[in-house]
């Protein structure tokens, strides 16, 4: 979906929220190979920041250790399928961020990619989701949409403290935006658990 100057906005007012003002020796992973779109890179570049269109080269300027999935390993991401179960242990709890900026729609299997991003991120971790909304993106090449009732449902099941949750728009468009701390390294709730969790807030397209 690439990162949009309202995602950009977005996510630097949940790093002040979350208490990230220094990203030296943090940890990201970033889903999918992400580009940052053209106003994005004027915003940045008017505050003084080199604009970068590969969101890699962005993050990593910043001072983040980034790491990238994506299934077609472009741009320097690692050529891993989220639909997979992910065993690495050199990556398994081990991010202070984890983004999914226009990601997890297009994973056919809903329970694996969000339960990669359970395991990926470390205790006191930060979730950054920025997802198409429910009865939006019509055009939008993904298999599914999501709703707010998603995440309010995974939170407590999962140990997550709900930072902050906006719609986020994008011209005509509607974004859901959740941001969500994780709290000690429970296990994530079984398929059938989520499954009726997802039941009404994941719509296939």
């Amino acid at each position: 979906m690439g990162i949009g100057l309202e995602c950009v906005l977005w996510y630097e007012e949940m790093f002040r929220l979350c208490g990230l003002t220094r990203f030296e020796g943090l940890r990201i992973c970033e889903l999918g190979n992400q580009h940052i779109r053209k106003r994005a890179r004027q915003w940045l570049a008017g505050r003084g920041v080199r604009p970068e269109r590969v969101s890699k080269k962005h993050f990593r300027r910043l001072g983040f250790d980034h790491v990238s999935i994506d299934i077609n390993g472009k741009e320097g991401a690692l050529p891993l399928d989220l639909a997979r179960p992910i065993t690495d242990p050199s990556l398994l709890g081990t991010f202070d961020v984890l983004t999914n900026f226009g990601t997890s729609e297009h994973v056919a299997d809903q329970y694996e990619c969000f339960r990669n991003m359970h395991r990926l991120c470390k205790p006191g971790g930060v979730f950054l989701h920025s997802v198409p909304m429910t009865g939006y993106f019509s055009d939008h090449h993904a298999a599914y949409r999501y709703a707010f009732e998603l995440f309010e449902r995974l939170a407590p099941l999962c140990g997550y403290e709900m930072v902050d949750k906006r719609p986020i728009e994008r011209g005509n468009e509607r974004l859901v935006g959740v941001c969500m701390r994780k709290g000690e390294d429970g296990e994530f709730p079984g398929r059938e658990q989520f499954e009726r969790i997802a039941a009404g807030t994941i719509i296939r397209a």
